[in-house]
């Protein structure tokens, strides 16, 4: 093939197929396919995950004010008894996440003998099969716990 070759064939190829039908100044403003457009209705306690005109800043605040005025008005229906337990109730949990994030290699040490205790049992394996499982079907708080677990006592790959 000869240089002429090449340019008429780049030529050829930088030629649009067809002329466009509307002018670009016609045209509808861009819209984004990941948004979706609000319904006129109001659901109350449906949250879009769509990121909207405002943006993700915008959205977090306003959510983040819906939380603050949810929890407010929540305490405030409490009795001053309940608002005691609570206040205490988070105190402690605050304590021990502290101390379980400062003596976690202790806490573990601990563990160690429970753990060969269940992975020499024979059947063991369908204990953290077990836990797992209920945990998982549905989804309820305590699976992550229960993974953990069953990785601890055989290890990663077992696990």
């Amino acid at each position: 093939m000869s240089h002429e070759d090449y340019v008429t064939t780049a030529r050829a190829l930088a030629l649009p197929v067809s002329p466009p039908e509307t002018p670009p100044d016609a045209l509808p403003p861009l819209v984004r396919p990941w948004s979706r457009a609000r319904s006129t209705s109001s659901h109350r306690g449906s949250h879009s995950f769509s990121r909207s005109d405002r943006g993700f800043k915008e959205d977090f605040m306003k959510n983040a004010d819906r939380l603050q005025r949810q929890i407010y008005a929540t305490v405030k229906r409490m009795s001053w008894w309940q608002r005691i337990a609570s206040a205490i109730l988070l105190g402690v949990l605050g304590v021990l996440g502290i101390l379980f994030l400062v003596f976690n290699e202790k806490i573990f040490g601990a563990l160690v003998p429970v753990a060969v205790k269940w992975r020499s049992l024979r059947a063991g394996w369908l204990i953290a099969w077990a836990l797992v499982f209920i945990c998982a079907f549905p989804p309820v708080i305590g699976y992550s716990t229960s993974v953990t677990a069953a990785g601890f006592v055989y290890g990663l790959s077992s696990g």
